[in-house]
């Protein structure tokens, strides 16, 4: 079954052919128009400077064009509802900014159409649903920063190496605090056990032993036989 959304879009969304009758009856209701609508009524009246400013603009079967795009007046809901066509309709299926924009485009065209069609986007209930995620972000923790050598240690696994006896493998144990590294061979099937001895014996007969550890790659299988 379609989701709620889906229906109430299709009881919202006005069709194409009736806005564009509704477009052409309120042209003379927009006053920014009123100059422009006036020089096309009586263009060889007009003098030179007001035929250059709207030179790209004429009327065709009562609606007017604006370099082959049909204005749409500042009148009510015209241009909201003309939006909602090419976004919230379910065979728009909720485009984003620069898409929807491109497609009222095609055929329409108004001063600020650009912003008012981003604002529609961006404030559109559906989308701001699908795309807000379902679970909060945990925001970045600060690094604990270590004071001392062997406080904190990271291992790393180098695996597949060409075998050496029992040793396919380099278990590498680095020191966040000086950077120094320690290479041990080992069997890519390193246990639990077998790295706690490597680590005992690598800070100094547990002298300095870590306070934390972390694993970057590589696998550590945690029985011991």
């Amino acid at each position: 079954m379609l989701p709620d959304p889906v229906f109430a879009n299709v009881a919202l969304v006005l069709p194409e052919k009736e806005l564009q009758r509704q477009i052409e009856q309120s042209l003379d209701q927009d006053k920014s128009l009123e100059e422009i609508l006036q020089f096309l009524q009586n263009k060889s009246k007009a003098p030179p400077s007001i035929k250059q400013a709207f030179k790209d603009y004429k009327m065709e079967a009562g609606l007017l064009f604006y370099q082959g795009q049909i204005v749409v007046p500042d009148v009510g809901t015209l241009r909201t509802d003309l939006l909602r066509i090419f976004h919230n309709s379910p065979l728009a299926g909720h485009p984003g900014r620069q898409q929807t924009l491109e497609l009222v485009l095609r055929t329409y065209y108004w001063p600020g159409i650009r912003a008012d069609t981003y604002w529609h986007v961006d404030s559109c209930e559906t989308c701001q649903r699908i795309r807000k995620p379902k679970y909060a972000s945990i925001p970045p923790q600060p690094l604990e920063l270590p004071t001392r050598p062997w406080q904190h240690v990271s291992y790393n696994m180098i695996v597949d190496l060409p075998k050496d006896g029992n040793h396919d493998s380099i278990l590498v144990i680095i020191d966040s605090f000086t950077k120094y590294g320690i290479f041990v061979k080992c069997s890519k099937k390193l246990k639990a056990l077998e790295l706690a001895n490597y680590s005992w014996n690598t800070y100094g007969n547990g002298t300095a032993c870590p306070r934390k550890q972390s694993q970057i790659e590589g696998e550590c299988s945690t029985t011991s036989s």
